[in-house]
């Protein structure tokens, strides 16, 4: 039995409570803006995963698990963790994340983590080796963590999608330092939830969920599965095509609504005009539903997304 998994569960357990507090004492406080009131807690808790995860890499390192893999992934979910900290705590440009956790990527792209051959059911596709560790692993790790990033928000969300995805990814994945991360992130989202899931009692924060895309691109990249991973976290897409839409074809800053949805009888619907911004919009523009019923139903599609990962796999 891997002890990975365990150690992983157990720091982010014993670390967020911890990590509350210190934002507490620290002022590192945001409102809660799907609750009555908009109550103030504790942000960036997604740093008892940053240190969840490491340790469960670490632990697989010394167990043989990882094959030397784990210092380069280690590293780049590293430096995804601290630009996601330095916008938590000052705010960093929204065009120059992806910019920044591309460059996080350096580490694995140089130990040369992935394959450049790619499957997806009877489909086979073979990239040059070059273009795949300079481009690909790059791309792939800041587009994991920037769409885990956007589909964002709601009590329990970011950690409950990469759970669920990462349940999935292990289940395709052949032994060996791919599905061994995938249970390391899977563990580590699950007891991130116990303080996350509504009514919520911290908040992930950046530092968390460029951490969690991030690791998640690297599982895939790791356990050469790719193209699957890219369906796994499917429904991120939507918030992409969103953004397209509003901001860069209209000009249009969306973040005041995309914050600001109408709370009555304890359950939430879209501001009026709004229904199709985001994805919990609009599945909320369908019935009006309580948060955490809304973040079941975004969890739900992650789901149906993993069970055709599994009918490709046949």
């Amino acid at each position: 039995m891997e002890l990975a998994p365990l150690a992983s569960a157990l720091v982010v357990l014993a670390l967020t409570p911890r990590v509350m507090s210190w934002a507490r004492s620290r002022g590192i406080l945001g409102p809660d803006v799907r609750k009555p009131g908009r109550p103030m807690k504790p942000e960036m808790g997604g740093l008892a995963i940053v240190a969840g995860l490491l340790t469960g890499i670490l632990v697989a390192e010394a167990e043989g698990v990882m094959g030397g893999l784990g210092y380069p992934i280690a590293a780049t979910i590293l430096g995804a963790a601290l630009v996601g900290a330095l916008d938590d705590l000052k705010g960093i440009r929204r065009r120059w994340k992806p910019i920044l956790v591309a460059m996080a990527a350096a580490p694995a792209a140089v130990a040369g983590i992935g394959d450049p051959h790619f499957s997806l059911g009877p489909i086979e596709l073979t990239v040059p080796g070059a273009l795949y560790w300079a481009l690909l692993v790059p791309l792939g790790v800041t587009g994991a963590a920037n769409a885990i990033n956007m589909l964002a928000g709601y009590n329990g969300l970011e950690a409950g999608e990469v759970a669920v995805a990462s349940f999935f990814l292990a289940l395709i994945s052949p032994p060996g330092p791919g599905r061994t991360l995938s249970l390391i992130l899977l563990a580590s989202c699950l007891a991130f939830l116990v303080y996350n899931w509504y009514p919520g009692r911290t908040f992930i924060g950046d530092v968390g969920t460029l951490t969690l895309g991030s690791a998640f691109a690297l599982a895939a990249m790791v356990a050469d599965r790719e193209l699957y991973g890219i369906i796994l976290i499917a429904p991120t897409f939507y918030e992409l095509a969103s953004v397209i839409r509003y901001t860069l074809l209209r000009g249009i800053i969306a973040k005041e609504a995309a914050e600001s949805p109408v709370i009555e009888d304890g359950k939430l619907r879209p501001p009026e005009g709004w229904e199709t911004l985001t994805l919990p919009y609009l599945l909320l523009s369908l019935r009006p539903a309580r948060e955490w019923e809304v973040v079941l139903e975004v969890l739900a599609l992650f789901a149906l997304c993993g069970i055709v990962v599994l009918i490709l796999c046949e």
